[in-house]
């Protein structure tokens, strides 16, 4: 994987090293991201449970790196880059649990209700392949963009938590693995440039997130897919003349 994405690296950066007029970004991102249809309910023994509501949530994450774009036509960039990327959910339940135990000539059932919190976190390199079109050369000028990003797995870790109705909670932390290698993720953003100077711009964009490969195949047959939005910012350097005309 590490290899795949070093090639894929290399040879953007070599393709770039030769264009005129390109842009170096320093970008971070504050997302929320969840996962559609995922069956965490799948992982619970359900022989001697009763679930009475459950509900999938999102979760904050972030993702950071580097872009690079190079110009393509007149107010048309090709972006790709490097960032490491998480991506998450989070699933609450309430059940009843019914226990036995022995006492001398009868058994004795017990039930009790319990809240059950789980909370999984997937990091990513992310290698983006974006198209972007800039309206303007003015100081303020919106743009959008649209693209693949392909994701490529490195790990992920799980939280759960369980709260009875006596009040006791124990947690457990664990490193899991067993996602897809790649995931394909369609990207649309619409954001605003605010250009300093002619080489040193300051950008943000909300941005759209749609992983296109499932993560997981329930039981019933349908497919658990990542999801994310949130606000990606950033700055950018320019090389190249096509700013020299810059307007108020």
């Amino acid at each position: 994987m590490k290899f795949v994405s070093f090639l894929i690296f290399s040879f953007f950066l070599t393709t770039m090293s030769g264009q005129k007029d390109m842009s170096i970004d320093i970008v971070g991102s504050f997302d929320y991201s969840g996962a559609s249809n995922y069956d965490f309910i799948s992982g619970i023994n359900l022989n001697s449970i009763s679930i009475k509501s459950s509900k999938t949530s999102i979760i904050n994450t972030n993702r950071f790196g580097v872009n690079f774009s190079f110009r393509i036509y007149e107010n048309m960039m090709f972006k790709t880059g490097i960032r490491l990327a998480e991506l998450g959910s989070k699933f609450n339940a309430e059940y009843s649990h019914t226990s036995q135990c022995y006492v001398p000539g009868e058994l004795v059932r017990e039930r009790e209700f319990l809240q059950y919190e789980e909370e999984f976190s997937n990091n990513f390199i992310e290698i983006p392949l974006i198209l972007r079109y800039e309206y303007s050369k003015k100081r303020l000028s919106p743009y959008f963009e649209v693209g693949i990003s392909p994701h490529f797995y490195m790990n992920s870790k799980r939280s759960y938590r369980t709260v009875n109705n006596n009040g006791f909670s124990y947690n457990i932390d664990e490193v899991t693995t067993g996602f897809s290698k790649l995931q394909l993720v369609f990207v649309f953003s619409a954001g605003m440039n605010y250009n300093i100077s002619q080489s040193l711009t300051a950008f943000a964009q909300p941005t759209i997130r749609r992983h296109l490969n499932s993560i997981q195949i329930n039981p019933d047959g349908t497919k658990a897919r990542f999801y994310s939005m949130g606000l990606e910012y950033g700055v950018r350097y320019r090389f190249g003349n096509y700013y020299n005309s810059l307007k108020s």
